[in-house]
């Protein structure tokens, strides 16, 4: 997940400035990683992978 996180999404850093901000980033991230690991599952299951 880290990985994905930090290589795939280039989530690693925020710049945000107050918490609001910090809340919507991690909400957008959050979204962003259940789609990536759902896509991933579909590939892994149809053998589309190398």
């Amino acid at each position: 997940m880290f990985d994905a996180f930090k290589n795939v999404l280039n989530a690693d850093r925020t710049y945000m400035r107050d918490d609001y901000q910090m809340e919507g980033w991690m909400f957008i991230n959050f979204i962003a990683l259940v789609f990536y690991y759902r896509l991933y599952r579909l590939l892994a299951d149809n053998s589309l992978l190398k």
